[in-house]
């Protein structure tokens, strides 16, 4: 029902992320992205213990609230082995469709200090624009209805950009935790030799998205 209240606590909303994942037929696909609500949650948890996840990208609006909330999602990340792949800035001031001039709505430079605390490049920026929302609403994204506007624009340029990092950061991740599961079997091996291979899975291949998160 469209009032009824999702009141979901840890583990059902582990079962339901893994239901999601396993029951689906999602078919070929070339990134797979997930939207997180923000902060270190469990829905969050349960992605990365569920999956592997190859990459977070971190959305914040210019103001310190929303920067100081993305904070703590990009460090949990980075504490459960996920690389943060780079920082984009929603609500990104305002560009006029008509004259072409942009206008900041709220306080700048969020997105880049937020960059700058997490060592991570920021991938770009999204303003604010008129009929987006209503748009979205009736299955007709920006980047299908008005592609050159400065909103589509900017999306197209973030998704080009976030590719190429989960190729980078989120391929380095995948190698070292290789090269890091290889050496934990082989002591382990030499620990048990009764029990061969019994290390099956590398520390962090239970981390976490196949290309693409999205978090918040």
């Amino acid at each position: 029902e469209r009032d009824a209240p999702a009141i979901w606590r840890g583990p059902i909303i582990m079962k339901i992320v893994t239901q999601f994942l396993r029951d689906v037929d999602w078919g070929t696909l070339d990134y797979f992205l997930v939207d997180l609500p923000p902060g270190t949650g469990d829905a969050q948890l349960s992605l990365v213990q569920a999956t592997n996840v190859s990459g977070a990208v971190i959305v914040t609006t210019p103001q310190e609230m929303s920067v100081g909330d993305a904070l703590r999602g990009g460090k949990m990340f980075d504490k459960v082995n996920v690389p943060v792949l780079g920082i984009v800035e929603n609500m990104s001031g305002f560009t006029c469709p008509h004259c072409g001039e942009h206008t900041d709505l709220f306080p700048t430079g969020g997105g880049d200090k937020l960059g700058g605390e997490l060592k991570v490049p920021g991938l770009g920026r999204i303003p604010m624009q008129a009929q987006m929302a209503d748009l979205a609403d009736r299955g007709k994204p920006i980047v299908v209805a008005s592609p050159e506007s400065p909103a589509a624009v900017a999306l197209a340029d973030i998704a080009e950009r976030v590719v190429e990092a989960a190729r980078t950061r989120g391929g380095a991740r995948r190698a070292a935790s290789a090269r890091r599961g290889h050496s934990l079997r082989r002591r382990d091996d030499r620990q048990h030799p009764e029990i061969p291979g019994h290390l099956e899975a590398s520390p962090g291949e239970a981390d976490g998205l196949q290309p693409g998160a999205r978090h918040h």
